[in-house]
């Protein structure tokens, strides 16, 4: 009876260390798995944003004023009269907004999706 009390107390030693050995190979399978998952959610999230989406625009824009003469100052203000005329100045000043804060937000919110795409 001596020689089996030693022999039970390392078994159940062994039996502690195994255990908690693969409760944390366990912890870190699923610490794994939520990587995996946030990454791929993240790299969906990424995909979504277009690389530059202003790039081509600007420059082909850039490239048809210099082509083009400039335009005379009484044709500027018939043509702002018109579009006076056509659309009201506050909806196209609400307009110009949106669209200048919807690049701002592309602009502040890609660097951010890069990074985190890097990371991924």
């Amino acid at each position: 009876m001596e020689t089996i009390v030693p022999k039970i107390t390392a078994f159940l030693l062994e039996l502690l260390y195994f255990g908690i050995d693969w409760l944390y190979n366990a912890m870190i399978d699923i610490i794994n798995a939520l990587i995996l998952v946030l990454t791929t959610f993240i790299t969906g999230l990424v995909a979504l944003f277009p690389s530059n989406p202003c790039g081509s625009l600007i420059a082909s824009c850039s490239e048809a004023t210099t082509a083009l003469a400039a335009p005379d100052s009484a044709l500027w203000g018939v043509a702002l009269q018109t579009i006076a005329w056509l659309i009201p100045m506050a909806f196209l000043v609400n307009l110009v907004g949106c669209v200048m804060m919807s690049v701002m937000v592309y602009f502040t919110v890609a660097p951010l999706m890069r990074w985190a795409k890097l990371i991924t």
